[in-house]
């Protein structure tokens, strides 16, 4: 088992050993992996839909929409072959991505912090 500084390491190297993350998603919102990966300097491909669309440069475009379940939820639909030209196009670009404000090193503490804050508080 590992404590949860050996995680940590683990967790970033795992990051840093990626060419691309992909965080293809059906409509959730913001996840961690999407700001973890370029804060390891690994950039991400990500829908143009939803949350994460705000936190990383690499989108593919949503060419429709499907309605699913009862209550109708709008999920995008993209193209396969626009995933692998957007991978293709990351991976070529991950030494040129600039992650000086989202170092691991740097951030991780600061969550630590606030998380630890947090449940002081409690």
């Amino acid at each position: 088992m590992l404590s949860a500084d050996q995680q940590d390491d683990w967790l970033a190297l795992a990051y840093s050993a990626c060419d691309v993350t992909l965080a293809i998603g059906a409509g959730e919102g913001f996840c961690f992996p999407i700001i973890e990966s370029q804060a390891c300097g690994t950039p991400v491909v990500h829908c143009d839909y939803a949350g994460g669309a705000e936190f990383t440069p690499y989108k593919v475009q949503v060419v429709n929409y499907r309605l699913e379940g009862p209550q109708n939820i709008m999920r995008p639909v993209q193209e396969a072959i626009s995933w692998a030209a957007k991978i293709q196009y990351a991976a070529k670009r991950k030494q040129l991505y600039d992650v000086t404000p989202l170092r691991w090193e740097n951030l991780w503490p600061r969550w630590k912090n606030w998380f630890e804050e947090g449940i002081s508080d409690t």
